[in-house]
């Protein structure tokens, strides 16, 4: 899930230079996974993990060459991130590094004189982190000029050159990622600064969360971080009924539609790194069985996932669930349009934009456009959310 929305082409081509020439360059900065590409291109060119992991045996992996791993379970990641902002600058570096190399966007320093730089930052972001971010994109790289803005800036500007976003006043972005969530109000391209909300919960916390609960079930998996998230984004979804949700996840025996079973990857075999039981696109059997040691290994081992499945993505909603004091995403949506002056409340209901890798979860949108509908008054009706990025429905098997 933390495999968030594309950088959108429309707001990329605000870096292009004066004058056209090559293309800007632009990197969506984001805290679990970067996208890299050039302006007025329709998808990124490379989306890659934002970390750099060593293995036991202090082999590196950078980036999207984490993919590349034979057993991620060995992998301790390193992130530059820390509660949202950029903090680690030594791995920032091996992260561009990759990036500009000829294996991703093949931009050399000739090359990168030649272009301007579009990047995104965290909200509200420290003026000395900033001023570390001028000295990485100047001094190091070399880049004739660059812009700083936030993911829910670029996506409002993207939103404006559709037909649905064509002539909108204002709009509200809930941009919920890998740290936190934001509701952001913004007003003729103009982000409203004292309007802006912020949830402590993103996907992160529903990580650490799933960890807890599955140790509880039947596994310790807390040192496997890039196991869980895998785990997460497969199965889980949010849920449109708790109560009834969680009615039927009492139910035992095959009348259970809630359950899943998910078969732990075993490494050991080339392209098993887990599946979901009964999923259509894998055969229904026991991957193990056809290799020449399967006496030795054992039957393959299954984690099986019940309430988790809808109670982890609860609470962005409720986050008061695991201790913190304070309202889940319909509640920073509320506040933010609130905060408008009056005029501005409706077209802003018209124009809820929902980006960032927690929009992706099914079920989503639905539920935030639901709840919102519930809070506001009569007055502010209707609301109108939109996910470009949205996946496509759940299958039965997920």
């Amino acid at each position: 899930m933390e495999a968030a929305a594309a950088v959108p082409a429309a707001a990329a081509a605000a870096a292009a230079g004066p004058g056209g020439g090559a293309p800007a360059v632009v990197i969506d900065n984001g805290a679990y996974s970067m996208k890299l590409g050039f302006a007025g291109a329709g998808s990124p060119a490379r989306v890659m993990a934002s970390g750099v992991a060593r293995e036991d045996d202090r082999r590196k992996y950078v980036g999207d060459a984490i993919e590349q791993c034979p057993d991620p379970s060995r992998l301790t990641v390193h992130r530059p991130f820390e509660k949202g902002y950029l903090m680690n600058w030594d791995v920032t570096q091996e992260l561009w590094d990759r990036a500009f190399s000829k294996e991703v966007l093949d931009l050399n320093a000739a090359a990168r004189r030649e272009r301007a730089l579009l990047v995104t930052e965290a909200q509200f972001n420290h003026e000395p982190l900033q001023d570390t971010m001028d000295q990485l994109v100047f001094e190091l790289y070399g880049f004739r000029e660059y812009h700083c803005t936030s993911a829910a800036m670029m996506s409002d500007v993207a939103h404006r050159s559709t037909e649905a976003g064509a002539g909108a006043v204002a709009s509200v972005v809930v941009d919920s990622g890998y740290s936190f969530t934001h509701a952001v109000p913004i007003f003729d391209a103009t982000k409203v600064n004292y309007a802006v909300k912020r949830v402590d919960i993103g996907g992160k916390v529903l990580t650490n969360h799933m960890k807890a609960l599955c140790a509880h079930r039947e596994y310790n998996l807390s040192d496997e971080t890039y196991l869980v998230d895998q785990i997460k984004q497969v199965v889980c979804y949010v849920s449109q009924d708790f109560e009834g949700d969680m009615r039927a996840a009492r139910v035992r025996g095959p009348a259970n539609k809630i359950k899943r079973r998910f078969v732990l990857p075993d490494y050991r075999v080339p392209g098993n790194r887990g599946y979901v039981r009964g999923d259509a696109s894998r055969p229904w059997n026991d991957t193990r069985a056809t290799q020449p040691d399967a006496e030795l290994r054992g039957p393959e081992q299954e984690l099986t996932l019940n309430n988790e499945r809808f109670s982890v993505p609860e609470l962005l909603f409720n986050p008061s669930d695991v201790g913190y004091e304070q309202g889940g995403v319909v509640d920073a949506l509320e506040q933010a349009i609130g905060a408008l002056p009056v005029d501005l409340r409706e077209p802003a209901c018209g124009h809820v934009l929902l980006t960032g890798g927690n929009s992706l979860i099914p079920g989503y949108a639905e539920r935030v456009e639901r709840d919102l509908r519930a809070v506001l008054p009569d007055t502010l009706s209707p609301v109108r959310s939109r996910c470009p990025h949205r996946p496509p429905p759940c299958p039965a098997a997920c």
